[in-house]
């Protein structure tokens, strides 16, 4: 029963799996058992209440700190958001002097707000 698997069957067993796992992940979403799309759901229900057009990563951390205890637990969730285009990249102002750098800002895709308005 233990013999060798040619390296045809392998690749096409990897080729199988690649293909399957956005599915999967569209499944595990769907039961709520991705803890990054858990995640990004909350950020995106705090947006959705504040009605903002843009907002920092700081911002987004303090409107949701009792669900991520660091800044770096929150980035998956701004990550996923990204991917899926509620949100993008802006611009963010020069460091001017010392301190730390400004924070990341992020523009909220209009299409999210007409989805909400209605």
């Amino acid at each position: 029963m233990g013999g060798e698997v040619s390296d045809d069957i392998v690749e096409r067993a990897v080729k199988i799996g690649r293909y399957l796992i956005p599915h999967a992940q569209a499944a595990f979403a769907e039961m709520g058992t991705d803890p990054t799309v858990e995640e990004a759901k909350h950020v995106l229900r705090w947006i959705e209440r504040k009605g903002v057009d843009t907002f920092t990563k700081r911002e987004a951390f303090e409107g949701t700190k009792g669900r991520f205890r660091r800044v770096t637990a929150l980035e998956p969730a701004l990550d996923l958001l990204l991917a899926q285009g509620y949100i993008r990249e802006a611009e963010s102002p020069e460091r001017k002097g010392p301190g730390r750098k400004p924070s990341a800002r992020y523009e909220v895709s209009p299409f999210l707000k007409s989805d909400t308005s209605e």
